[in-house]
């Protein structure tokens, strides 16, 4: 049975400090050995009073404190007049606290050698939670209309939940290669967004509004004012589109907001299949193909352009209104030196490997033939020159071309003045041969 000795404390000696300093450890270390002694030797032997010490104490005013000590653990309870609960378990396994009061507020911390739990409840139902893992923390908050958000983190990743009382949930997820988002609800809809060091995978509807800022590096250096722009997996609804490359599978339909005007894209018309415009009906078509192209309304009228051949099912209109036309003139007679000096001629094209002979004008020729009548390029617009056009198979700039039918009208105007003088000599043909018949 413990002992306590109760030596007087050592007298101070300022004549003798070796002394005193001597005296005063050697009380400490006294009493520090009692002290350790009094602990491992601490029972029921030694303090009869503890058997009713840990059981019950209470007060006149209703505070109670309740003790429990077995050799399976502790148990301390403390609670006072207003209903105010404390409660510490000490267990091998772990120690267990709890903090309440008789409105339903509420706090618990949980501990053992695997982790540590707090969770923490107000009277209106609200509720925090914190989990703690050598692997991984988790948080969790919920109130009482149904609304939830929870959060997990382990060194790999970082996990976040909400969820609401209509089923609605978002989530997140972070590790070092991917961020991961998703929105659903109880319908089944969803959006999702997953981003790599490779780019996006949306899944849904993406809506870009209002974007209206200028940016220096933007590559046609103009005002970005779009107003709304939504994207989703078969559609985007966007104002104007600047873009270097558009790969476009099958057709783009084209609306005015609510019907539809036409196709761009790859066409399929009467007779050719290609790159081209098409209206809604197909009776308009611009289409491009690898043999040519072609402009057609229905499948009577076409304008086309193959690799040998221009062609038209029908006579193509010139614009020839009197109202755009000025300095009208006539007479076409000071065009007959020129006329005469003209040389028709065959020819074989050397971009074609038909054979087949051709019948027209050398252009060079055509003007050689307008300076020699006195003429200039001004008074005569059949013949010209492109300066930029390349020569077929070389490099070789300055490509000269004739209007045929620029000459129409004067070789009418020729063929009408040389009418005009077989009617002359016919009528004097037959006035000599009248003169005859009458003995003249």
């Amino acid at each position: 049975m413990a002992q306590y000795i109760n030596d007087p404390v050592p007298k101070y000696r300022q004549d003798d400090l070796n002394k005193t300093t001597k005296d005063l450890h050697g009380y400490v270390t006294g009493l520090s050995d009692q002290l350790q002694y009094l602990l491992a030797n601490l029972d029921a032997d030694n303090i009869p009073e503890l058997p009713d010490i840990i059981k019950r104490i209470a007060d006149a005013n209703g505070n109670i404190t309740n003790l429990e000590v077995t050799a399976e653990g502790l148990k301390l309870t403390v609670q006072d007049h207003d209903k105010r609960l404390t409660q510490v378990t000490v267990t091998v396994e772990g120690i267990q606290t709890s903090v309440g009061d008789m409105k339903g507020n509420l706090s618990e911390l949980s501990q053992t050698v695997n982790g540590i739990k707090t969770r923490v409840q107000d009277a209106e139902g609200n509720l925090s939670t914190l989990t703690q893992t050598a692997k991984q923390i988790q948080t969790q908050v919920a109130d009482n209309k149904g609304n939830i958000s929870s959060l997990r983190q382990t060194a790999n990743s970082l996990s976040s939940q909400i969820s609401n009382q209509g089923s609605q949930i978002s989530s997140l997820r972070q590790t070092a290669s991917s961020i991961e988002s998703r929105v659903s609800d109880l319908n089944g809809k969803y959006s999702s967004l997953k981003q790599t060091v490779d780019g996006f995978d949306f899944s849904g509807m993406v809506t870009f509004r209002d974007l209206r800022n200028e940016l220096d590096d933007y590559p046609t250096n103009r005002d970005l004012e779009r107003g709304r722009t939504v994207i989703d997996g078969a559609c985007i609804s966007t104002g104007e589109i600047d873009v270097d490359y558009i790969y476009l599978h099958d057709q783009m339909e084209v609306f005015d907001g609510r019907s539809s005007g036409g196709y761009i894209g790859y066409c399929r018309g009467y007779s050719d299949e290609g790159i081209g415009v098409m209206n809604s009906r197909s009776t308009g078509q611009c289409i491009c193909t690898n043999g040519g192209a072609k402009l057609a309304y229905g499948d009577r009228k076409e304008l086309g352009v193959s690799r040998h051949n221009i062609f038209a099912t029908e006579d193509i209109y010139i614009e020839s209104d009197r109202r755009v036309k000025e300095e009208i003139r006539y007479d076409l007679e000071e065009y007959e030196a020129f006329y005469r000096a003209l040389k028709p001629c065959t020819y074989l094209l050397r971009r074609r490997d038909t054979g087949r002979r051709h019948t027209g004008f050398i252009a060079q020729e055509m003007e050689q033939a307008l300076l020699q009548s006195g003429k200039t390029a001004m008074d005569f617009a059949a013949y010209g020159c492109d300066e930029e056009a390349k020569i077929y198979g070389t490099e070789e700039k300055g490509l000269y071309r004739v209007r045929y039918a620029e000459l129409v009208a004067l070789n009418t105007a020729m063929v009408q003045k040389l009418m005009r003088r077989v009617d002359a000599l016919e009528r004097e043909l037959q006035t000599l041969k009248g003169g005859t018949e009458n003995g003249i």
